[in-house]
Protein backbone atom coordinates (compact mmCIF):
# COMPACT_ATOMS: atom_id res chain seq x y z
CA UNK A 1 0.00 0.00 0.00
CA UNK A 2 1.05 3.56 -0.62
CA UNK A 3 -0.54 6.94 0.04
CA UNK A 4 -0.59 9.88 -2.32
CA UNK A 5 -1.53 13.45 -1.43
CA UNK A 6 -3.86 15.47 -3.65
CA UNK A 7 -5.14 18.98 -3.19
CA UNK A 8 -8.71 20.14 -2.63
CA UNK A 9 -9.70 23.61 -1.47
CA UNK A 10 -6.25 24.24 -0.07
CA UNK A 11 -6.23 21.08 2.06
CA UNK A 12 -4.36 17.83 1.50
CA UNK A 13 -6.67 14.87 0.81
CA UNK A 14 -5.16 11.43 0.82
CA UNK A 15 -5.65 8.65 -1.66
CA UNK A 16 -4.62 5.15 -0.63
CA UNK A 17 -4.36 1.82 -2.34
CA UNK A 18 -4.71 -0.31 -4.18
CA UNK A 19 -5.71 -2.64 -1.37
CA UNK A 20 -6.14 -6.30 -2.33
CA UNK A 21 -9.63 -7.74 -1.83
CA UNK A 22 -9.13 -10.92 -3.87
CA UNK A 23 -5.55 -11.74 -4.77
CA UNK A 24 -4.31 -13.10 -8.07
CA UNK A 25 -4.43 -16.89 -8.15
CA UNK A 26 -1.18 -17.34 -10.10
CA UNK A 27 2.04 -15.57 -11.04
CA UNK A 28 2.69 -14.04 -14.48
CA UNK A 29 5.68 -16.35 -14.98
CA UNK A 30 6.08 -19.96 -13.92
CA UNK A 31 8.68 -21.48 -11.62
CA UNK A 32 10.23 -23.59 -14.39
CA UNK A 33 10.48 -20.56 -16.68
CA UNK A 34 12.20 -18.48 -14.01
CA UNK A 35 14.52 -21.35 -13.02
CA UNK A 36 15.60 -21.77 -16.63
CA UNK A 37 16.24 -18.03 -16.92
CA UNK A 38 18.32 -18.08 -13.73
CA UNK A 39 20.03 -21.36 -14.66
CA UNK A 40 19.26 -22.95 -11.30
CA UNK A 41 17.23 -25.79 -9.82
CA UNK A 42 16.61 -23.94 -6.54
CA UNK A 43 12.82 -23.83 -6.85
CA UNK A 44 12.26 -22.80 -3.23
CA UNK A 45 14.24 -19.57 -3.57
CA UNK A 46 12.84 -18.79 -7.00
CA UNK A 47 9.28 -19.19 -5.70
CA UNK A 48 9.91 -16.55 -3.06
CA UNK A 49 11.41 -14.12 -5.57
CA UNK A 50 8.76 -14.31 -8.29
CA UNK A 51 5.95 -12.67 -6.24
CA UNK A 52 8.34 -10.00 -4.95
CA UNK A 53 9.59 -9.17 -8.45
CA UNK A 54 6.04 -9.19 -9.81
CA UNK A 55 4.85 -6.77 -7.13
CA UNK A 56 7.81 -4.47 -7.77
CA UNK A 57 7.21 -4.27 -11.52
CA UNK A 58 3.44 -3.91 -11.14
CA UNK A 59 3.83 -0.97 -8.78
CA UNK A 60 6.35 0.71 -11.07
CA UNK A 61 4.26 0.46 -14.25
CA UNK A 62 0.79 0.77 -12.72
CA UNK A 63 -0.41 -2.59 -14.01
CA UNK A 64 -2.03 -5.71 -12.59
CA UNK A 65 -0.77 -8.72 -14.52
CA UNK A 66 -3.05 -11.48 -13.23
CA UNK A 67 -6.70 -10.75 -12.44
CA UNK A 68 -7.34 -9.45 -8.92
CA UNK A 69 -10.02 -7.44 -7.12
CA UNK A 70 -8.75 -4.17 -5.66
CA UNK A 71 -10.04 -1.23 -3.65
CA UNK A 72 -8.77 2.34 -3.69
CA UNK A 73 -9.93 5.08 -1.33
CA UNK A 74 -10.00 8.87 -1.10
CA UNK A 75 -10.74 11.15 1.82
CA UNK A 76 -13.30 12.98 -0.33
CA UNK A 77 -14.28 13.53 -3.94
CA UNK A 78 -12.15 15.90 -5.98
CA UNK A 79 -14.78 18.54 -6.69
CA UNK A 80 -12.34 20.61 -8.70
CA UNK A 81 -11.25 18.09 -11.36
CA UNK A 82 -14.26 15.75 -10.89
CA UNK A 83 -12.06 12.73 -11.68
CA UNK A 84 -11.15 9.57 -9.79
CA UNK A 85 -8.05 7.82 -11.15
CA UNK A 86 -7.28 4.14 -10.68
CA UNK A 87 -3.69 3.04 -10.21
CA UNK A 88 -3.82 -0.42 -11.79
CA UNK A 89 -4.68 -1.42 -15.34
CA UNK A 90 -6.01 -3.01 -17.45
CA UNK A 91 -9.32 -2.47 -15.68
CA UNK A 92 -11.84 -5.20 -16.49
CA UNK A 93 -14.75 -3.71 -14.54
CA UNK A 94 -15.63 -1.32 -11.75
CA UNK A 95 -17.65 -3.20 -9.14
CA UNK A 96 -18.89 -0.12 -7.32
CA UNK A 97 -18.22 3.44 -6.22
CA UNK A 98 -19.26 4.06 -2.62
CA UNK A 99 -19.04 6.99 -0.22
CA UNK A 100 -20.00 7.93 3.32
CA UNK A 101 -22.65 10.62 3.04
CA UNK A 102 -22.88 13.62 5.37
CA UNK A 103 -24.72 11.46 7.93
CA UNK A 104 -22.09 8.72 7.87
CA UNK A 105 -24.12 6.23 5.84
CA UNK A 106 -22.18 4.14 3.33
CA UNK A 107 -23.94 4.73 0.00
CA UNK A 108 -23.45 3.24 -3.48
CA UNK A 109 -23.50 5.57 -6.48
CA UNK A 110 -25.56 4.27 -9.40
CA UNK A 111 -23.21 3.23 -12.20
CA UNK A 112 -25.33 5.22 -14.67
CA UNK A 113 -23.98 8.40 -13.05
CA UNK A 114 -20.38 7.95 -14.14
CA UNK A 115 -18.22 6.85 -17.05
CA UNK A 116 -15.20 4.53 -16.73
CA UNK A 117 -12.51 5.56 -19.21
CA UNK A 118 -10.32 2.49 -19.61
CA UNK A 119 -8.40 4.02 -22.52
CA UNK A 120 -6.80 6.80 -20.49
CA UNK A 121 -3.60 6.29 -18.49
CA UNK A 122 -4.31 6.12 -15.64
CA UNK A 123 -7.88 4.82 -15.93
CA UNK A 124 -10.42 7.50 -15.02
CA UNK A 125 -13.88 7.53 -13.46
CA UNK A 126 -15.73 10.66 -14.55
CA UNK A 127 -19.27 11.78 -13.58
CA UNK A 128 -21.75 12.16 -16.42
CA UNK A 129 -22.89 15.59 -17.55
CA UNK A 130 -25.17 17.31 -15.01
CA UNK A 131 -24.09 14.97 -12.22
CA UNK A 132 -21.79 16.13 -9.45
CA UNK A 133 -20.10 13.93 -6.90
CA UNK A 134 -22.04 14.11 -3.60
CA UNK A 135 -20.78 15.64 -0.38
CA UNK A 136 -19.07 13.29 2.05
CA UNK A 137 -18.99 13.15 5.83
CA UNK A 138 -16.70 15.84 7.22
CA UNK A 139 -13.49 14.61 8.79
CA UNK A 140 -13.95 10.98 7.82
CA UNK A 141 -10.87 9.42 6.19
CA UNK A 142 -11.28 7.07 3.22
CA UNK A 143 -14.83 8.30 2.77
CA UNK A 144 -14.78 7.50 -0.97
CA UNK A 145 -14.14 3.92 -2.05
CA UNK A 146 -13.88 2.24 -5.45
CA UNK A 147 -13.69 -1.51 -5.96
CA UNK A 148 -12.60 -2.84 -9.32
CA UNK A 149 -11.20 -5.86 -11.11
CA UNK A 150 -7.93 -5.47 -13.01
CA UNK A 151 -5.65 -7.84 -14.86
CA UNK A 152 -5.09 -9.53 -18.20
CA UNK A 153 -7.59 -12.22 -19.21
CA UNK A 154 -4.78 -14.55 -20.27
CA UNK A 155 -1.10 -14.74 -19.34
CA UNK A 156 -0.21 -14.64 -23.04
CA UNK A 157 -1.58 -11.08 -23.21
CA UNK A 158 0.92 -9.71 -20.69
CA UNK A 159 3.48 -7.67 -22.67
CA UNK A 160 6.57 -9.89 -23.12
CA UNK A 161 9.03 -7.12 -22.09
CA UNK A 162 7.32 -6.93 -18.69
CA UNK A 163 7.81 -10.67 -18.23
CA UNK A 164 11.48 -10.14 -19.11
CA UNK A 165 11.65 -7.41 -16.45
CA UNK A 166 10.24 -9.80 -13.84
CA UNK A 167 12.66 -12.57 -14.80
CA UNK A 168 15.56 -10.12 -14.91
CA UNK A 169 14.76 -8.90 -11.42
CA UNK A 170 14.36 -12.46 -10.13
CA UNK A 171 17.76 -13.39 -11.55
CA UNK A 172 19.37 -10.23 -10.16
CA UNK A 173 18.04 -10.89 -6.67
CA UNK A 174 18.92 -14.58 -6.93
CA UNK A 175 22.51 -13.87 -7.95
CA UNK A 176 22.98 -10.99 -5.50
CA UNK A 177 21.64 -11.53 -1.99
CA UNK A 178 22.87 -8.07 -0.95
CA UNK A 179 22.97 -4.68 -2.74
CA UNK A 180 25.36 -4.64 -5.70
CA UNK A 181 27.93 -1.88 -5.90
CA UNK A 182 28.81 -0.28 -9.21
CA UNK A 183 32.41 0.53 -10.08
CA UNK A 184 31.88 3.92 -8.47
CA UNK A 185 30.76 2.35 -5.22
CA UNK A 186 27.11 3.40 -5.65
CA UNK A 187 24.49 0.78 -4.68
CA UNK A 188 22.64 -0.56 -7.74
CA UNK A 189 19.66 -2.61 -6.59
CA UNK A 190 17.85 -2.89 -9.95
CA UNK A 191 19.63 -3.88 -13.19
CA UNK A 192 19.58 -1.44 -16.08
CA UNK A 193 17.53 -3.68 -18.38
CA UNK A 194 14.74 -3.80 -15.80
CA UNK A 195 14.79 -0.04 -15.31
CA UNK A 196 14.73 0.49 -19.10
CA UNK A 197 11.66 -1.71 -19.54
CA UNK A 198 9.87 -0.07 -16.62
CA UNK A 199 10.61 3.34 -18.10
CA UNK A 200 8.87 2.28 -21.33
CA UNK A 201 5.74 1.02 -19.62
CA UNK A 202 5.22 3.48 -16.78
CA UNK A 203 2.02 5.53 -16.61
CA UNK A 204 3.46 8.39 -18.63
CA UNK A 205 5.48 6.42 -21.15
CA UNK A 206 5.22 3.81 -23.86
CA UNK A 207 2.13 1.55 -23.95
Amino acid sequence: MYIRATQYRGCAAQKSGPHIVTAATSDPIGTAEAMAYCQTDDAATINTLIPAATDYVQRCVGQQFVSATLVETWDWFDYWQQILTLDRRPVVSVSWVKYYDVNGTLTTIDSSNYHVDTYSRPVRIVPITNYTWPNTQDGRPTSVQVQYVAGYSDLSLIPPPLKVAIKGLVKHWFDNRSPVLTSGGVPQNVPFQVEAIIAMYDQGGYR
